[in-house]
């Protein structure tokens, strides 16, 4: 569905400049939070609203390549 590239990770859970799949930042934050109720919500939504949702969670920045 398309790849971001962090940007900046102050909780240092990417390096900085790795390029992520959008879908496998999705399932990461699925399969850490636990909570099947935003899972959900965050694969029912635009793709776009879900990594921003994720991104500001882990405090992300990011630029779509």
């Amino acid at each position: 569905m398309g790849r971001i590239r962090i940007t900046h990770d102050p909780l240092g859970l990417y390096e900085e400049g790795s390029v992520v799949e959008t879908m496998d930042l999705i399932e990461s934050y699925c399969e850490q939070s636990n909570d099947e109720s935003i899972c959900g919500w965050l694969n029912r939504i635009p793709v776009a609203s879900a990594v921003a949702f994720v991104c500001e969670a882990w405090e992300l920045d990011y630029e779509w390549c």
